[in-house]
């Protein structure tokens, strides 16, 4: 079984830059490991290069607390951004079924 598309999905969607550098990084992940004489579940991949937390945390310097800080806020507010936009898309649903049920044209 191979690991290594599974971590490299887990790392890709931690880093947070540009999409030049994302490719760098994940091509430095594909080429470390052999598939054809090296083990490739996700426990050696990870046993190998460390957690993906931890790959990405080596690589892209998170030693400033301040610029830490900034990319967990900046997370965050994507998080929410997105939860606002599928909950408003969820209500605006609601609201036409709703309004096409009492106007009777179901």
């Amino acid at each position: 079984m191979n690991g290594i598309p599974k971590y490299i999905r887990k790392v890709y969607s931690l880093l947070i830059c540009p999409e030049k550098e994302k490719n760098y990084y994940l091509s430095m992940i594909k080429n470390s490991m052999d598939p054809k004489t090296e083990p490739c579940d996700y426990a050696s991949v990870v046993k190998k290069l460390g957690t993906p937390e931890e790959w990405v945390m080596t690589r892209l310097d998170f030693s400033d607390p301040k610029w830490q800080a900034r990319v967990l806020r900046k997370v965050r507010n994507q998080k929410r951004a997105l939860m606002a936009i599928g909950i408003g898309a969820f209500c605006a649903i609601v609201l036409y079924v709703l309004g096409r049920f009492f106007m009777g044209i179901f």
